[in-house]
């Protein structure tokens, strides 16, 4: 995104490369690369959410498909999150895309796009 100008609304609806970017700069989470590794007992408070899970989704070990699977996260279910990257493995459901977010205090992955804010 260098030279150019992003609008950012305080609660991005979809969670693009764009969105979380914007969420990233109003939560005030760090960024992360694919081969980051967080440990789940830094327990930090929910900043960024509740985000609600548009489909049952995989949980994964890390940012992309190709990573360990860990789980469901059911359609409908809430959840916080406290770390996003928008480069990682590509995920075709929800519009596809690159983008995962880290659910909060957890290692675990879901693919971006297919959260949405819970209004």
């Amino acid at each position: 995104m260098k030279g150019e100008e992003v609008m950012c609304s305080r609660h991005p609806t979809r969670l693009t490369a764009v969105g979380v970017a914007c969420l990233l700069a109003f939560a005030g989470a760090p960024t992360a690369s694919a081969s980051s590794s967080v440990s789940s007992a830094q327990a930090k408070p929910c900043t960024s959410g509740p985000w609600k899970a548009k489909i049952k989704l995989a949980k994964r070990s890390g940012p992309g498909r190709s990573y360990h699977f860990k789980g469901w996260m059911a359609k409908g279910k809430r959840a916080c999150i406290d770390k996003a990257v928008d480069r990682g493995g590509y995920y075709p459901n929800c519009g596809g895309g690159r983008a995962w977010v880290r659910l909060n205090n957890t290692e675990s992955w879901v693919a971006a796009t297919c959260l949405k804010w819970d209004k």
